[in-house]
């Protein structure tokens, strides 16, 4: 089969939900209720929500795991179902809380379509604080182990930010991906998203509260629907939202486990 052209789709990140509805199948309940949003190119938003809540579907749907979909998800003018699914994929970059990572070279995990050269995938590397360690080594052939067993977790995670630097996505997904990564990681990977992708838009599952204080907006689903979603200083501040009340509960529990 011919390869399917991106033509230059998507040229931003702006994002349109309308009454999205999911079902795992047909006898259930939805997963997802009706979910309307609006997120404009370049944004960083939170998720967060208890267990069950609908957060792993939700980004699931926008890498269209669920064809089967009610409503519509348009990203930058383009209803997804109508884009071709290989296009669609290689169009969003998704990093998960176990990023797959093939034994191979550092080279061909980042760049396995050969579309970069060697000097911008190290200039990648240099910039998420990578290239010291595989320097050492053989460089750009140096060999990584299947599953990245030769990683630590913060490092698979650097890595997965350096495919998404490297071929400049719109559109980034993030399934608590800083859950298990060291604390040093954490900050690096944190002040790479706030300095190197400003010309995307970032949707981020959060394990622990603090990840995403630094997020332009906070959504906060219950049950399949969206029960907050604004500005986070602005949900920070109003002792009435559902997010002041999280933090509050998240601030006491860290203090009564120090």
């Amino acid at each position: 089969m011919p390869e399917v052209k991106n033509e230059g789709w998507p040229r931003s990140g702006c994002l349109e939900i309308k009454n999205l509805k999911v079902k795992y199948r047909a006898n259930l309940k939805y997963v997802l209720n009706g979910i309307i949003l609006s997120i404009p190119h370049g944004k960083k938003v939170g998720i967060v929500g208890r267990t069950g809540a609908g957060k792993t579907t939700f980004i699931s749907c926008l890498y269209r795991n669920f064809d089967d979909y009610e409503g519509d998800i348009t990203l930058d003018g383009k209803e997804l179902r109508s884009v071709d699914l290989k296009v669609l994929r290689s169009s969003i970059t998704i990093i998960p809380q176990d990023p797959y990572i093939f034994q191979d070279t550092v080279r061909n995990n980042l760049d396995p379509l050969n579309k970069r050269s060697d000097t911008e995938i190290i200039d990648i590397l240099k910039e998420v604080e990578l290239w010291p360690k595989f320097v050492k080594d053989k460089g750009l052939d140096s060999t990584l182990d299947q599953a990245g067993g030769n990683l630590s977790q913060g490092e698979k995670q650097l890595l997965c930010l350096s495919r998404a630097l490297l071929f400049r996505n719109k559109l980034i997904l993030m399934d608590e991906a800083t859950a298990n990564i060291d604390s040093q990681s954490e900050v690096l990977i944190q002040k790479l998203l706030k300095d190197k992708f400003n010309d995307c838009t970032i949707i981020m599952i959060a394990h622990r509260l603090n990840t995403i204080l630094h997020s332009d907006k906070i959504l906060v689903l219950d049950a399949g629907t969206v029960l907050e979603f604004g500005d986070t200083e602005a949900l920070k501040k109003d002792e009435k939202s559902h997010f002041h009340q999280m933090l509050n509960t998240y601030e006491t529990m860290q203090q009564n486990l120090s």
